[in-house]
Order: structure tokens, then C-alpha cells, then sequence
């Protein structure tokens, strides 16, 4: 209820400002809340697969450079939102373990109101935004696939999320630049699902000799 709400919140405040009231844009409304809601449910397993002081903070942090790099607003939030990771970064790392899960809930929240406001309506910069959330998203997922990654070492996990961020960033500096959707749709296909299998492979390997 809460992931709903937080949708629903994202999607009032940037209504006018991204024209999600438009008919063309309905699809983004409707994108927004969907990811509110498997962010709710993904950001607490990468609290628990990244219990390293600050390596969730890093992740939304490269969430929130891959918005930075495609959206076209960057000036009304942007600085803001960097300093909140900051601040989250610098508490986890000089107190020596993780802030609440929550915090980062919200850190996560903030970077996708950030891409859906700074799109400005643009079909490519939405569509860059949405994908910049996969640094969050990719290492969930390949858990999904292969559970016995979750009691691999933390470093996999860590080369997983980079894969993500790195193609998050991609598609953010090519097709997500685009004036049209039909790049950046392009570029997330390629730069997703090579990402994905990437991440696959290293899953796979580095999780081989554990027990079931």
C-alpha cells in the first residue's frame, strides 16, 4: 500500500510537468507505479545481498547518474538528491554498518521522481529514467534465477549491480538522448539484455561450487 502510494505520489508531482496527463504519456503513469512497486520489493533484498556500509548507497547513486545523464531538467533536483546519497554514504561508512531499509526505500524513491520530473514529457528521457532503476533491479532478478548466489561472495553481487549500472549509464548517454522513443527503446533491448546476460554468467560461475 505504501509502494502504491509512493507511485501515485510521484505521478501527482509531475503530472503537468511531464504531461503523464497526455494520452501519449499515459504509458509513463502507469510505468511509474509498476516500479514503485517492485522497487518496494527490491530494495530490501539488495539491503540484505549488499550488507557492506555504503554499497546501497552506491548503487542509487549510479541510478540517480545514469537519470542525470539523459533527463533534461537536472537543475531543479538533481544537486539535492546527490547530497541525500552523500549524507547516506558518508553516515554508513564512518558508523560502520547499514542505515535503515527505508532510507534507501526513500533514496530509491527520490532518484525515480528525479528521472520522471526531469524528463520534462521527453518519450526517450522517460524511458532512460525508468532504466536507470536496473543498477537496483539487475541483482534481484538474477537471484531469482540463482538463488545460490545470495550465499556467494559479496563481491559478485557488487560485479552484478556494476553490470547494470554500466548499462544503465549506456543507454542514458545514447538512445535515451534521442529525440524519439524508438532509440531508446532500441538501446535498452541491447544494452538490457546484454547486461543481463552478463550478469547470468557471472552468477553461474562464481556461485558453481556452493552447495544446494
Amino acid at each position: 500500500m505504501l509502494a502504491l502510494t509512493a507511485g501515485l505520489l510521484i505521478v501527482a508531482a509531475c503530472w503537468r510537468t511531464s504531461r503523464l496527463h497526455e494520452p501519449s504519456h499515459l504509458w509513463a503513469a502507469a510505468t511509474t507505479i509498476v516500479l514503485a512497486l517492485v522497487m518496494t520489493e527490491a530494495v530490501p533484498k539488495l539491503w540484505r545481498l549488499l550488507p557492506t556500509p555504503g554499497a546501497l548507497a552506491i548503487v542509487i547513486a549510479s541510478s540517480a547518474a545514469a537519470v542525470f545523464a539523459c533527463v533534461p531538467e537536472t537543475s531543479d533536483q538533481m544537486g539535492d538528491l546527490a547530497l541525500v546519497i552523500m549524507v547516506g554514504f558518508v553516515l554508513e561508512v564512518f558508523r560502520r554498518r547499514q542505515l535503515p531499509v527505508w532510507w534507501h526505500l526513500g533514496t530509491g524513491g527520490l532518484v525515480l521522481w528525479s528521472g520522471v520530473y526531469g524528463a520534462y514529457g521527453r518519450q526517450s528521457a522517460l524511458i532512460g529514467a525508468f532504466f536507470a532503476q536496473w543498477p537496483v533491479l539487475i541483482v534481484p532478478l538474477v537471484l531469482l534465477v540463482r538463488p545460490r548466489m545470495g550465499r556467494a561472495r559479496e563481491a559478485l553481487r557488487w560485479l552484478i549491480a556494476a553490470f547494470g549500472a554500466v548499462a544503465a549509464i549506456l543507454v542514458a548517454r545514447t538512445g535515451a538522448l534521442q529525440p524519439t522513443a524508438t532509440p531508446a527503446l532500441t538501446s535498452v533491448a541491447v544494452w538490457g539484455a546484454a547486461s543481463l546476460i552478463a550478469a547470468l554468467i557471472a552468477a553461474l560461475a562464481g556461485s558453481r561450487s556452493i552447495a544446494v
